[in-house]
């Protein structure tokens, strides 16, 4: 290194072979080139990495896979659950009711509560619920019970009305009115 006065900073023997090959004013272009290739060696020893673990974990990659979907189905059912069970056994621990008597009766709360949600539902959608059970029947009835001389005066009405229209195209278009 060479000392380049009083004052001075101490400057690197490479310098001016630095100077001797990048132009005056290019030197941060350079460095902006050195950054980029430093990045994409970086992305590519990542990269190769990954892949080396991916084959070390390729056993297990399946039920890896299998394990991240079924537990993110499931945590927000159990977290659910867990809730629920936590303000149940709350309930509990606020009344005066025993563990085994709470237990006992818990299928008939249960029960209770699904026969208010259904309750509820049924007051909220009143007029599909209504609509779904006199059509359903009344279907069914068309459908099972519709006597055979029925349906076919109902298929020769509409044959005929077909052949009608029919009839009625091919004379409009024969005269060359359409």
């Amino acid at each position: 290194m060479a000392w380049s006065g009083e004052g001075a900073t101490l400057r690197s023997p490479l310098e001016q072979v630095w100077r001797q090959f990048v132009p005056q004013g290019h030197d941060q272009a350079l460095r902006n080139a050195f950054y980029n290739v430093a990045a994409a060696g970086f992305i590519a020893v990542a990269g190769a990495a990954a892949w080396h673990v991916y084959l070390i974990f390729q056993p297990f990659v399946r039920a890896l896979l299998w394990a991240v979907l079924c537990g993110s189905a499931i945590h927000p059912i159990k977290t659910a659950v867990v809730e629920t069970v936590q303000d149940w056994l709350d309930g509990i621990a606020h009344s005066s009711a025993s563990l085994s008597v709470a237990t006992l009766l818990l299928p008939l709360h249960t029960l209770d509560a699904l026969s208010e949600l259904v309750a509820k539902y049924v007051v909220r959608h009143v007029r599909t619920v209504v609509i779904v059970t006199v059509i359903l029947p009344v279907v069914f009835i068309i459908i099972h019970y519709t006597p055979t001389v029925l349906t076919s005066v109902v298929c020769w009405v509409l044959s005929a009305a077909f052949n009608t229209v029919a009839f009625v195209m091919s004379l409009a278009t024969s005269n060359k009115y359409l």
